[in-house]
């Protein structure tokens, strides 16, 4: 074995004990044990590709650069930054699919590009967007700065254009900063984003010239145009080798970016723009393929065994190290690390089906990119293959396609996955998860890890004891024994596993009438949360949230109910004996309406008030400061103009209750809440759940849409299968499954879908194929706009309710019947929506109209009701309900709907609408 070669490849030895290790970084590679003064390896003979031969190295680097040019490599290994000479470069289809456009025209006769002696003495600035697709940080634009000397290139994201100035400012300070040198002139076009006051006003302060394009002449901005050409393609690229969703076009872009400043230029004569920027020279061997596999360790601990979750997406500034994305952490995602081991022959994201160019149409969309002949100069790493456009003047508006090229990261279609047969996907997981969790109390015993399974069930048990849960009793005759059953949970708190194991009783062997006679228990409805929300956005109050542990067996029980003896843990001096239960258990039918019981009696002793309108709210006032706590089983919400009322509350809540402090409100009911106290807003959005639906469905990387429903889907009966092969053909599509996901959202934080759910849940019973390409519609909808939801702040207004109503007549093709859908509005935020079909059919536009006035004053009446209650909506306060108003009532409907017939709600002020 050579020494020298294991130090080309990166790899180190280690000997020790009669044993040597080759390393490399963290990762070991094979060990050789000594014998008779040698090392002897053993070696399984398998066949495998190698990940890269000699005659792929190019191809490596090519990939590394982001798919740089034969030519660039060549420089590159000229000025001493590549080890090796490449004299061919393999055929790239993702450079065709990235890059291919239109064959340039002729040389315009635009003047050169301006001279400049030192960095910043000019600088190219122009925006990019909107993207139809955001970022999974929301970005819809990003900012480009060009340096003319260096041909260095800055992006920033940007989820707004009105974010240009304040990045351009903390731009000019950080580069003026770290160079020593200031900024003399700066090159943009007439866009509104650069022509407003703030930028005028900077310019004059620090003695900066402007230099702008004529209208409609992007060619005089070229640099920058082209240089967005560039990093586009390059997104193209990077995306489709590596096979990432679409959202992830943001992180390729800043890589984009990075790879470009290290890659040759023309306008340089070769040299990369970083080590004209920081006269100094570069490193490339820190370079990997952008969304490779990755092995990682943070703080320590291995963040994923299995590459097929972790994979590298850039490269972090100000930092040594990588940034790596974990697929199935929830919360933080993006994590970063020096310690780190790539596979870059395996892409996790990557589908093995052969691709064409139409599958990767990639699409940005924005204005027309017009460049002129010194332009093209500036470098997509000297790709000679690729031929650039070259533009005469073109109005911007032109509607002509021969004359607009389309940048869009929407996919086409939607990319082809070979996915597990449903009757192999448990298999499946049991071999893959080295972590899984066990079906039952032998399974636990058997597993790998029974050890942390035996300490969460004597944890459980802990518990139960200290809860007096039960008592042991002589096994009554003639009475029937609720059996028991252990489940298991791995939680995933603090990027660490937690082994959770719970007891739970088996309640569908309770009968009725002896093991439990009422069963129900409320839990507070969505629009009470928005409600409470509302109000603290406006007032800016305090928000906490709080969680019971093992909430339901705090419940008293009102029967006797006798159960077996947990498995594992039977009574070794009584073990006939059964569990008479003194407090309800998890499974029990009658345990929720117990455990609410018990904390509506708590509420009362601390003189809360429970509203009438919802029984999960409680509110009380103290010296004229309300303090609301809102209850989802065991998840509360507390909110509060007075901090020290709800540290009140909560001590009282630890006297009685075993509870877990989870601070200021992020989550709740699946949505997560950001609140920002600069602006007295909070934003609820279910981002991550639209999200894990799309990957659910495999359409995640489905070309967006710009509406939840299009006009052209005509849904009816009609096209629902007829025939048994149709039938069986359609029992393989999830419709049902999809349609109670959307609602879930629908329901939660997305009015803006509430119509196509409504239109689409009409055919789970039977849909056909048009139905499920409306469904798939509405899921590339939600796609393009996951990061939606409701945003609420402080009004100018106060706190004002206002409903708006219509309806839809006779537009359900087969029944004939209208639809009503309603809005309201609270401190000018969204707080409850409908839309749904009439009961009956309406014999004119007047008669639908007047049903959906009916629905609006229900929900008006039952708002206005709420409001009253808690203080902040008074009697000479009016609910206005903005609908179109008929010239005539007509008697029958007066008659219908007392709602709106004499002695209606005097608090309702009705305005005309369009």
């Amino acid at each position: 074995m050579s020494c020298s070669a294991l130090e080309e490849e990166g790899l180190e030895g280690r000997w020790g004990r009669g044993v040597m290790k080759i390393m490399k970084g963290a990762l070991n590679v094979f060990k050789a044990e000594r014998k008779r003064n040698l090392y002897m390896c053993s070696v399984k003979y398998d066949c495998f590709t190698a990940s890269v031969s000699v005659d792929d190295k190019a191809s490596l680097w090519h990939r590394r650069l982001g798919h740089i040019s034969l030519k660039g490599l060549d420089l590159l290994h000229k000025n001493g930054l590549l080890p090796d000479k490449f004299k061919d470069l393999n055929f790239c289809d993702d450079c065709v699919l990235g890059k291919q456009h239109k064959v340039h025209f002729p040389a315009s006769p635009y003047p050169n590009s301006p001279t400049s002696n030192d960095i910043l003495d000019y600088v190219h600035a122009d925006v990019w967007g909107p993207s139809n697709v955001e970022t999974h940080g929301g970005n819809k634009y990003f900012l480009s700065i060009i340096d003319n000397m260096s041909r260095k290139v800055f992006v920033f994201l940007m989820k707004q254009k009105g974010e240009v100035f304040e990045k351009f400012k903390q731009w000019k300070i950080l580069v003026e900063n770290q160079t020593g040198r200031k900024l003399k002139v700066l090159r943009t076009d007439n866009g509104l984003e650069f022509c407003n006051q703030n930028f005028t006003d900077l310019c004059n302060e620090f003695g900066i010239k402007r230099h702008k394009t004529n209208p409609y002449t992007p060619q005089q901005n070229g640099v920058a145009e082209r240089m967005n050409r560039t990093l586009l393609n390059k997104v193209r690229c990077l995306l489709i080798s590596s096979g990432l969703p679409k959202f992830f076009w943001g992180e390729a872009l800043l890589t984009a970016a990075y790879l470009v400043n290290r890659s040759p230029s023309v306008p340089l004569l070769g040299k990369t723009p970083e080590c004209v920027w920081s006269k100094s020279d570069i490193d490339l061997s820190s370079l990997r393929i952008f969304g490779c596999a990755a092995f990682a360790l943070v703080n320590g601990n291995k963040l994923d065994l299995g590459h097929k979750n972790v994979f590298f997406i850039g490269y972090p500034e100000g930092v040594k190290g990588y940034r790596l994305w974990v697929r199935d952490q929830p919360g933080l995602r993006v994590v970063i690390s020096r310690n780190v081991v790539f596979n870059e022959s395996e892409f996790p994201c990557l589908t093995k089906i052969p691709r064409t160019e139409e599958e990767y149409n990639i699409e940005l969309t924005f204005n027309k990119v017009e460049e002129t002949n010194e332009d093209n100069q500036q470098g997509e790493g000297f790709r000679e293959e690729t031929r650039d456009i070259e533009a005469g003047q073109t109005n911007r508006n032109s509607e002509n396609p021969e004359h607009i090229d389309n940048y869009s990261l929407a996919r086409d279609r939607e990319r082809r996955e070979r996915r597990i047969p449903s009757r192999f996907r448990d298999f499946h997981l049991a071999l893959n998860s080295e972590d899984s969790e066990p079906t039952s109390y032998d399974d636990a015993l058997k597993s790998p890890k029974s050890e942390f399974w035996i300490k969460a069930m004597k944890e459980e048990m802990k518990s139960l004891k200290d809860n007096k849960t039960w008592v042991l009793v002589p096994k009554p005759k003639n009475t029937s024994i609720v059996d028991s059953k252990w489940i298991f949970k791995l939680k995933n708190e603090n990027d660490s596993l937690r082994y959770k194991a719970r007891l739970v009783a088996k309640g569908f062997t309770q009968k009725e009438g002896i093991d439990y006679t009422e069963i129900f228990s409320p839990v507070v409805k969505y629009t009470t949360v928005r409600i409470i929300l509302a109000l603290t956005a406006h007032f800016d109050w305090e928000l906490k949230q709080m969680d019971v542990k093992t909430a339901f067996l705090h419940g008293d029980l009102d029967e006797n109910i006798y159960m077996a003896q947990p498995c594992g843990f039977i009574d070794n001096r009584n073990p006939e004996h059964v569990c008479l239960l003194k407090k309800s258990l998890y499974g029990l039918k009658q345990s929720p309406r117990q455990w609410n019981k018990k904390f509506d009696n708590f509420m009362k002793t601390l003189m809360f008030h429970k509203s009438a309108y919802d029984p999960c709210l409680y509110f009380k006032f103290v010296n004229n400061a309300p303090i609301f706590l809102v209850l989802y089983v065991d998840d509360m919400l507390i909110a509060s103009p007075d901090l020290s009322m709800i540290e009140k509350l909560q001590n009282d809540l630890r006297k009685t209750f075993e509870m877990k402090d989870l601070g200021n409100a992020k989550k709740i009911l699946g949505m997560t809440i950001d609140r920002d106290r600069k602006t007295s807003s909070i934003f609820l959005n279910q981002k991550a759940y639209v999200i894990s639906v799309l990957e659910k469905f495999s359409m995640i990387n489905a070309k967006s849409s710009s509406v939840p429903l299009a006009p052209h889907f005509q849904l009816s009966k009609d096209q629902s299968p007829k025939s048994d092969s149709e039938k069986k053909l359609m029992e393989k599509v999830p419709y049902s499954n999809a349609i109670g996901s959307v609602m879930y959202l629908m329901v939660c934080t997305r009015p803006d879908i509430a119509y196509a759910v409504s239109c689409l849940s009409r055919y789970m019973s039977n849909a056909g194929p048009p139905h499920w390409e409306a469904l798939k519609w509405l899921l590339r909808y939600l796609s393009g706009s996951a990061n939606t939801g409701i945003k609420f702040s402080r009004s100018s207004k106060g706190v004002n309710l206002v409903g708006y109503v219509d309806s839809n007549y006779a537009n359900d093709r087969d029944s004939r019947k209208s639809t009503t859908s309603y809005i309201f509005t609270l401190c000018g935020s969204c707080i409850s929506w409908k839309s749904q079909l009439q009961n009956i059919v309406a014999l004119s536009t007047t008669e639908a109209e007047y049903i959906a006035t009916t629905e609006a004053f229900k929900e008006a009446m039952w708002l206005e009701g709420l409001l009253k209650e808690i203080g902040f909506l008074n009697n000479k306060e009016l609910v206005s309900l903005s609908l179109q108003v008929p010239h005539r009532r007509p008697a029958m409907m007066i008659a219908r709907d007392p709602y709106l017939g004499p002695g209606s709600s005097p608090q309702v002020l009705v305005q005309g609408g369009e």
